[in-house]
């Protein structure tokens, strides 16, 4: 459950390792530091093996509101993974993270940004954003693309003309 800090519970994200049958927690691999400040505070993990390293997106802790998404990455799921970077623009597109969809290709991998996009007020206007992950060596970047295809046999994408 966590421990009281503040007078509010201790959600600090946590990475186990499950027993065979995947029904119960076998141990704990890597527990993420306490943030202490509301703000820096994470959750809606996605996770990917990337070039070797994993790889792992996630969202502030801002309810439905608009936040900069973060990653972080580590050779091992138990660690050490290195300190939260900021992937995308600060508003995360309006979306917070959900998924990390590889598409396997014959010519490269590409990773997809899949997204929730909440609309608080009114759930049933809710959709998703799908994004191409952008790999640049050590780092990972998203842009905004109003139209972008993919070909699922070669697994490479590209940004629609208009």
């Amino acid at each position: 459950m966590g421990t009281l800090v503040n007078g509010s519970r201790d959600r600090r994200m946590k990475v186990f390792k499950l027993t065979p049958d995947f029904r119960n927690v076998a141990e704990l691999l890597y527990d993420f530091p306490l943030e202490t400040d509301r703000k820096a505070r994470r959750e809606g993990p996605a996770l990917a093996k990337i070039d070797g390293k994993y790889v792992m997106l996630t969202s502030g802790t801002q309810s439905w509101k608009p936040n900069q998404q973060k990653y972080s990455t580590a050779t091992s799921m138990a660690g050490p993974w290195s300190e939260w970077k900021d992937i995308g623009p600060a508003s995360g597109f309006t979306s917070q993270t959900a998924y990390i969809i590889p598409v396997y290709g014959s010519e490269q991998t590409t990773y997809i940004y899949g997204a929730d996009r909440h609309v608080g007020k009114k759930l049933i206007d809710s959709r998703y954003v799908w994004l191409p992950i952008e790999i640049k060596g050590n780092q990972l970047d998203m842009k905004w693309y109003d139209g972008w295809s993919i070909d699922t046999k070669t697994g490479v994408w590209q940004a629609s003309s208009r």
